[in-house]
């Protein structure tokens, strides 16, 4: 007999990671991305041309744009990717001949060529967020064989340079030359041109 004996001490449990408990945090969300290129507008143009004018809905507001894509009106849409730089004035002088032509046109006739020139313009310049103002013909004569009509047009137009425009353009003005807009819309769809005089003359 060597005394009293003590019952056996358990050895400790050494607790491993899967039994640990960690605190989970959830992520914070994230503000919502604000896109400071969008503005409203009944059309591209007219958010494009009209951009910095004060909105209707908020009139404290600077200008019309639209960052989270919920401030327009609801005749409006929110157009994105434009850039609300000065307006820029562009102007061109073109010469213009007209074949099977056999005088210089009366004044419906030149009303009808001039509508049906700002319409099919304006159409095409449009594609190139170019507005037109003004199709004006300042001299119309009969050419060297008397059977093409020859005439000088001034155009007036307004554009907008947007980011997506070559960053080494003066003002976007190089970039939206109207010159060589409207020379090369016209001698592509010189025949659709005449087709709709002719449509319209009646």
């Amino acid at each position: 007999e060597f005394g009293e004996q003590l019952p056996p001490t358990e050895s400790p449990v050494e607790k491993s990671d899967e039994n640990i408990q960690f605190p989970t945090y959830a992520p914070s969300p994230s503000p919502t991305e604000k896109d400071h290129n969008a503005f409203c507008g009944s059309s591209q143009m007219d958010a494009i041309l009209n951009c910095e004018e004060a909105p209707q809905r908020n009139p404290g507001d600077a200008n019309r744009a639209c960052p989270e894509s919920n401030e327009c009106l609801p005749r409006e849409k929110c157009y994105k990717e434009l850039s609300c730089t000065p307006l820029v004035d562009l102007e061109s002088e073109l010469f213009f001949s007209l074949d099977g032509v056999d005088s210089t046109m009366v004044e419906s006739d030149l009303g009808v060529f001039v509508e049906t020139m700002i319409e099919v313009l304006t159409a095409e310049l449009e594609r190139e967020k170019i507005a037109l103002e003004e199709f004006i013909v300042t001299n119309q004569q009969m050419g060297y064989s008397f059977d093409y009509l020859e005439m000088i047009v001034s155009i007036t137009a307004k554009y907008r340079p947007q980011a997506s425009d070559d960053a080494s353009n003066n003002n976007g003005e190089e970039a939206k030359n109207l010159n060589r807009i409207v020379t090369q819309y016209i001698n592509n769809k010189s025949f659709t041109v005449v087709l709709k005089i002719k449509q319209r003359a009646g």
